[in-house]
């Protein structure tokens, strides 16, 4: 099996199996069972006691991109938000998939609290999610 994609082709990038423990994650294969995409997340609460989603990211091997893959990936994301009842889905993504995350709905937010100083944060409250017709 070949593992084209750059979250488990760069070793800072690795999961390893504490990761696993609290990751959920979801891949993408071709026709010939090879990975092109994952995507992984994890549950979180914040100090108020609101439960969100976190992404840790959606990743799709470039020899796949514009396919919808990501796409596809992203609704197994917002399902999960559903299904567990969770008030959103919160992101830090890297700056060149800002263009992917806002197509997909996601909002950004200011980068002004001093504990959360991160300039590409999203966030899609879980009343934005909507229910796929499949």
């Amino acid at each position: 099996m070949q593992y084209p994609i750059k979250r488990l082709s760069l070793p800072a990038y690795h999961y390893d199996s504490v990761d696993l423990v609290h990751l959920d994650i979801v891949l993408a294969e071709d026709s010939r069972q090879n990975i092109i995409g994952i995507a992984a997340w994890e549950h979180r609460e914040s100090r108020a006691g609101s439960k969100h989603l976190s992404l840790h990211g959606i990743y799709v091997d470039p020899l796949h991109h514009r396919q919808g893959i990501g796409s596809k990936l992203f609704r197994v994301v917002e399902e999960a938000v559903r299904k567990h009842g969770f008030n959103g889905l919160l992101l830090k993504a890297q700056q060149g998939s800002n263009g992917f995350f806002i197509s997909q709905g996601m909002q950004r937010l200011r980068a002004d609290d001093p504990l959360h100083q991160y300039a590409n944060r999203f966030w899609k409250s879980a009343a934005s999610i909507m229910i796929s017709p499949d």
